[in-house]
C-alpha cells in the first residue's frame, strides 16, 4: 500500500482511500453487484472490478428498512458495500494486522454501515477508534434486511427467489475480505467475524456453515439471539401474511415485483408490530433452516467446528423490551410472552421477569454453545452501567455495551468519562486479546467462570 498517496493495490483493482482520524480509511467499496431488477430477491453476485482506479472515498446507502434504534433514513436497494479502517501506526509497523469484521444487530429489519445521511462523512459505524485501540484492520459491510434480505419467497416460488440472501450478503462480504484485504494491510489467515444482537446470531448461523467454512477463524458474538431461526413451513406462512400486509397476493411471490419500496416497508412495518401485539419474542424476518445454506440450528451446528469464540451478553439484555410497559403491566407481559419471572433472583416483579426474559432469548442458548463446544471458547458478562444510565435507572440492558465499546457519546455514555472508559478498555481488550491471538483468560470449559465487565 502507498501511504502518501494511501492507494492500496488489490489484484481486482487499485483502491484510492483517506488519510484521516489516525487511520487509513477506504469507503464505499462494492463487493457485489446491485441487487436490483433481476438481481433483487437473489443471491449476491461479485462485483467485477475493471483493474483500474476505484476511488473508495465515500460511503454509501445503507439498507432499505423501517424505523429502528438508529432511525437511519439514507438507504436503497443498491447498498452492497463495504468500508475498510486500518490503524496508521500498527500498520507502519510492516506486518499484516488481525482482521475484524463487524456484523451490525437491528432484528434483520434495521441497520447498516453506510452514510449516516446523505451528503454528509459520517458513517453509521465509525470505526476508526476502535482499529486503532485494537490495532486492527476493521471492516464494517451492509447486508440486505427484512423482506429484501430474509423473508422466506423461496419457499412460495423456489425458481425466482433464493433464501437466507442476507447471509449469502454476509459470505460475499467475507470472501472479498478474504481475497484482497493483504493489500490493505489485514491477514487474511487471521479474520475475525464479530457483532451484536442479530448480526452476532447472523455470525453464529454461518459458523455452522460449510458455504462459510474458512472465511474467518474467530468469533466474538454479543447477545446473540441464537434461537431466532426458522422453520421452513414457519418463514413460509410469515410470508404469505407480510405479502398480505404491503397488498400483494399472499399465492404469489413475484407480486412483491408491483409494489413500491414503500409499500414493500409498510408491510415489514405492519408485520413487525403484529409479533409485538401478539407476544411474540422471535425476529419476523429470521434466517431460514432450509436444508440448504443451513442444516441444522446453528447451536448445534457449531459444535464442532474449529472457530476461536467469545461469546456472552449484557446481565439485563431483556430490560430493553420491558421499558415500555409500566410495573403494574408487568404479570400482563408475564402472560403475555409465556415467560414467568424467575424465583431466585431478588428484586421486583420487573426484576424477576427480566432476568427470565435474558435467559430464554441469551443466556440459555450461550450455555449450550459453551457447554458443548469443542474448541477453544470464552464466555464474558457486562454488566457495567454508566452515570447516565445510574440517573435513570437503567440496568445493562441490551445495545448499552456498544457506546462504551466504540467510544460513541450519546444520551447514556460520556466515553471520556474515567470509568466508563475504563469498561470501555477492558471490552476492547478482549477483543484485541483474542484478534491477537493473547487470550490472557481461562478458557470456559477449563473452570466454568464468565469474564465479567463491570
Amino acid at each position: 500500500m502507498d501511504t502518501e498517496k494511501i492507494t492500496a493495490y488489490a489484484d481486482c483493482a487499485t483502491f484510492n482511500g483517506l488519510d484521516r482520524n489516525g487511520c487509513y480509511e477506504f469507503r464505499g467499496i462494492p463487493f457485489a453487484k446491485a441487487p436490483v431488477g433481476d438481481l433483487a430477491f437473489r443471491k449476491p453476485l461479485p462485483y467485477e472490478f475493471d483493474g483500474g482506479v476505484f476511488d473508495a472515498v465515500r460511503g454509501r446507502a445503507n439498507p432499505v428498512q423501517i424505523k429502528g434504534h438508529r432511525n437511519i433514513v439514507f438507504m436503497d436497494e443498491d447498498c452492497l458495500y463495504l468500508n475498510i479502517f486500518i490503524p496508521k501506526s500498527a500498520y507502519e509497523e510492516g506486518k499484516l494486522l488481525p482482521v475484524i469484521v463487524w456484523f451490525y444487530g437491528g432484528s434483520y429489519n434495521t441497520g447498516g454501515s453506510g452514510l449516516e445521511e446523505e451528503g454528509r462523512d459520517d458513517l453509521v459505524w465509525e470505526m476508526s477508534f476502535f482499529a486503532r485501540q485494537t490495532e486492527s484492520v476493521v471492516v464494517t459491510f451492509n447486508y440486505r434486511l427484512n423482506a429484501y434480505g430474509f423473508m422466506y419467497l423461496h419457499g412460495l416460488d423456489p425458481e425466482r427467489f433464493d433464501s437466507n440472501i442476507g447471509l449469502y450478503d454476509q459470505i460475499a462480504a467475507l470472501r472479498f475480505v478474504k481475497e484482497n484485504i493483504k493489500a490493505f494491510g489485514g491477514d487474511p489467515s487471521n479474520i475475525m467475524c464479530a457483532g451484536q444482537s442479530a448480526g452476532a446470531a447472523a455470525i453464529l448461523a454461518l459458523a455452522g456453515s460449510d458455504e462459510a467454512e474458512g472465511l474467518f477463524n474467530k468469533a466474538f458474538m454479543q447477545s446473540p439471539n441464537a434461537g431466532h431461526f426458522w422453520s421452513p413451513e414457519e418463514a413460509a406462512k410469515i410470508c404469505k401474511k407480510t405479502l398480505k400486509f404491503m397488498g400483494a397476493d399472499p399465492g404469489n411471490a413475484k407480486s412483491i415485483f408491483a409494489l413500491t419500496q414503500d409499500e414493500i416497508i409498510a408491510g415489514c412495518n405492519r408485520m413487525k408490530k403484529l409479533f409485538y401485539r401478539k407476544g411474540i419474542m422471535t425476529c419476523p424476518y429470521s434466517p431460514v433452516i432450509d436444508g440448504d445454506l443451513l442444516k441444522k440450528m446453528p447451536v448445534e451446528a457449531v459444535r464442532y467446528k474449529d472457530i476461536k469464540i467469545v461469546i456472552g451478553n449484557n446481565s439485563e439484555d431483556a430490560y430493553m423490551f420491558t421499558r415500555a410497559f409500566s410495573d403494574p403491566m408487568m404479570p400482563f407481559l408475564s402472560w403475555l410472552l409465556k415467560v414467568k419471572p424467575r424465583k431466585d433472583v431478588q428484586g421486583t416483579y420487573r426484576q424477576r421477569l427480566v432476568a427470565a426474559m435474558t435467559d430464554n432469548l441469551y443466556r440459555d442458548h450461550i450455555m449450550d454453545i459453551a457447554a458443548n463446544y469443542k474448541g477453544h471458547l470464552w464466555v464474558y458478562e457486562y454488566s457495567f452501567i454508566t452515570d447516565e444510565m445510574k440517573k435513570d435507572n437503567i440496568p445493562p440492558m441490551h445495545t448499552v455495551e456498544l457506546s462504551p465499546q466504540f467510544g460513541i457519546k450519546d444520551d447514556y455514555c460520556d466515553p471520556l468519562a474515567p470509568e466508563t472508559g475504563r469498561a470501555g478498555d477492558a471490552f476492547r481488550k478482549l477483543y484485541k486479546d483474542l484478534a491477537h491471538d493473547s487470550m490472557s483468560y481461562p478458557e470456559y470449559r477449563e473452570n466454568h467462570a464468565k469474564i465479567v465487565i463491570r
